[in-house]
């Protein structure tokens, strides 16, 4: 699965640092992001689990807009993981992950926040073979 309308990897993430993640919100552009910069594993899971899902979801939905998310990078290996809402409403929703190189991205759906955080955990330990194999199609 590619993912359309992003730009250069390099363009999204700051550089600086081993990982850096960015987020795309329920009133941005197709193919805009903001760059947060660089983060740690305990960084990126703190801001998931504040990131106002419910609300985002509800917003883009009204908007009819791009799903809100937010994506960290591996800057040496350039492996990116992303976390989309995605559903009706604030209580029928789940969340597609995304896994791979910028323009080859593959998917996996789950419907609660704790089932992302293994996916994640995993990503910042650079198990990049594990979830190569668990995000093949």
């Amino acid at each position: 699965m590619s993912c359309k309308g992003q730009t250069e990897s390099d363009k999204r993430f700051s550089a600086e640092g081993e990982f850096a993640y960015n987020v795309q919100l329920a009133h941005f552009e197709t193919g805009q992001v903001e760059s947060r910069g660089e983060c740690t594993k305990e960084i990126f899971i703190k801001e998931f689990e504040k990131f106002k899902w419910k609300e985002q979801l509800t917003q883009a939905n009204i908007n009819l807009s791009v799903s809100p998310t937010i994506s960290v990078i591996n800057n040496e290996s350039k492996n990116e993981m992303g976390i989309s809402v995605v559903g009706n409403n604030e209580n029928d929703y789940g969340f597609w992950i995304f896994y791979g190189k910028d323009g080859f991205m593959n998917s996996i759906e789950v419907y609660d926040e704790k089932s992302v955080i293994p996916y994640v955990e995993k990503f910042f330990l650079l198990d990049f073979k594990t979830l190569d194999n668990e995000f093949k199609n």
